[in-house]
Formats: structure tokens, sequence, C-alpha cells
């Protein structure tokens, strides 16, 4: 929460019947003035910009947003910037809730992970509300702010990356398990066994309705019975299906690295969009304050920065060796 955050009164004058339910991660910017009722259950780890007010009444559903005073007499909405313009954000995040949760007996409502199913079901649903209109005003989910056609760019390139990141993942870490220093034979019918024909038939994943005023609901929560069991492997396969098709199954092999291809430079790309969120950050603020480098961190030296760069490295390596034990 930001220094000065008016973060609603839940009175109007009548009773003090009015509330907001904020969504996971969600930042409230300085000064910014939030009126009840609003809801960003189904837009987690979104932000609201410094000075921003905003109205009452609204139910927003674009995860990884920006909501921002615009010159328009409405707020602008542009879904997904956290993702596309702000990953040092998430990085650090990540980092931060996995070395500083320490409750042990709480680990069920506490310990899970900021990219799950949940999460990348509102973003499915938030890609497909904004693939579905042509017409900017038709598109749910944004409250009472205003969406441009380059806010939906860039929200569906966002939420592209976002679950391809996810899935191909998934996938990589299934392509170790079953690699083993056994003939090219092997991966073949793993794949074969694991993608089936009559399986690809069966695996179109489930979404979500995207929440409307006429189905007020909250989203699945992560210590919920159905969520906590559900097999990640297994919801990231059928949403990989969906998003890349294997199209002939006698080039499996060859549908498979292009894929752990991709996810490298993805990788890499966000890697590289971490490093530069922060160097933007260190060059203003050396810009300004003539003893700012001496009392930050820079880029270069920053361990968000530098893990995750680690992790791009390492990811290509293992990729490059799997890649190197396959044959089409």
């Amino acid at each position: 929460v930001g220094y000065g955050a008016n973060v609603g009164s839940n009175h109007t004058g009548r009773l003090p019947d009015q509330e907001t339910t904020a969504g996971e991660g969600t930042f409230w910017g300085l000064s910014c003035i939030v009126k009840f009722p609003v809801d960003l259950t189904f837009a987690p780890y979104s932000i609201v910009a410094a000075g921003t007010k905003l109205a009452a009444g609204q139910r927003i559903c674009m995860p990884f947003s920006l909501i921002v005073e615009s010159d328009h007499e409405r707020n602008e909405i542009i879904p997904g910037w956290v993702l596309q313009s702000s990953p040092y954000t998430l990085a650090r995040n990540d980092k931060k809730y996995s070395t500083r949760r320490k409750a042990k007996r709480h680990a069920s409502y506490t310990g899970w992970k900021m990219f799950r199913p949940a999460i990348i079901d509102m973003c499915r649903c938030a890609r497909k509300e904004l693939q579905s209109h042509t017409a900017l005003e038709d598109v749910a989910g944004i409250g009472s702010n205003v969406l441009s056609d380059r806010g939906r760019s860039v929200g569906l390139k966002a939420y592209d990356e976002c679950i391809h990141r996810y899935v191909l993942k998934g996938l990589l870490t299934w392509t170790i398990l079953v690699t083993s220093d056994e003939e090219n034979g092997f991966m073949n019918t793993a794949l074969q066994h694991e993608f089936a024909t009559d399986n690809m038939t069966k695996s179109s994943a489930t979404q979500h309705n995207f929440p409307t005023s006429s189905s007020v609901s909250w989203p699945s929560f992560p210590w919920d019975p159905v969520e906590s069991s559900l097999n990640e492997w297994d919801y990231q396969r059928r949403i990989l299906l969906e998003e890349f098709p294997i199209g002939n199954p006698s080039q499996i092999v060859s549908w498979l690295k292009q894929l752990l291809n991709k996810y490298v430079a993805l990788e890499n790309d966000f890697a590289s969009r971490v490093a530069k969120c922060k160097q933007r950050d260190d060059i203003r603020g050396a810009s300004t304050i003539a003893s700012y480098a001496e009392s930050h961190v820079a880029a270069e030296t920053d361990p968000v920065v530098i893990e995750v760069q680690q992790q791009a490295k390492k990811t290509e390596a293992v990729v490059e060796n799997l890649l190197s034990k396959m044959r089409d």
C-alpha cells in the first residue's frame, strides 16, 4: 500500500455497509482514492497507479493490469502491463514470497506459487475476452475504465507469453523426467504415449466462465480442495495441446524440439526485460539524486536480476543437452 492511499470508506452516509475485495498481490499506489464497492479478486497482481481515483461499483477482471489516470474522463486500464513492463516486480515478489514464508503450520494456505492453474485460468479468460470483441467498449472485465487499442495489444501479448511460459516450463520438466540414456526411440514412445491422438481429443482444458455483473462469484483459492488436488502437469499438458496442436503425430519429436527452443527464447526475453526494468529505475534515480548509485544496488549486482539471468542460462543449457540426444 503506497503512502496516503485512501482505500475506501465503508460508510455511504446511510450505513457502514460497503466493502472492497482486493485481488492477490494488488498494489494501491501513492495517494490513490478507492471508492467502495470494488472487486479486484479476478485481477491479481494489478497496480492502481499513484493519484488514481477508482470509482465505486467496479469489478475488474484483467490480471496483472495497470490502472492509471488518463486524458479521458475515465481511467485507462492496460491489461497485463505488469507482466510486460514491470517483470522485475514479479520476479522480486516470487523470490520474496518463497524466502519470507516462515509459517510451518499454515503451509496449506500460504505455500502456493504465484503462477499456478487458478492464475493462468484468469489470464486465459482475460485473453479470450480481449480477443472476442471488435469494439473496445464491448470488452467486459475492465470496470468503468477505458481500454485502448494499444492496451488490448499489450494484454494479448502479455497473456500469451505468460500462459506459454507456464505450460512450456511444465513440458521441460516432463521431458527431463522421461529422458534417459536410452535411444531416441524411447523418447518417441514416451511422447506418443503422453500426447497420443486418442488422448488429444479429450484434452480440452476447462476454462472458467468470465465473471459478469449477473454472475458475481469468488475466484478459485489455493486452499480450495479442487485447486489443491489438481495435477499440475495434467493441467499444463491440456493447455499445451490447445496452444500448440501437434498436427502430424509422426513429427512429434520435431514438435517437442520447437517448443523447447521457444521456451528458451521466452526465458531469455523475460530475463532481459527484468534487467531492463531495474536499469530504467537506476538511470532515473542516478540522473536525479547525486548519491543514488552509492546507496542503491545496481541492476548488474541485483540478486533478483542475477537469479533470473542464471535461471535462463540454466534452462538454455538443459535444453541444449536434451536436444543433442534427440533426432527427428
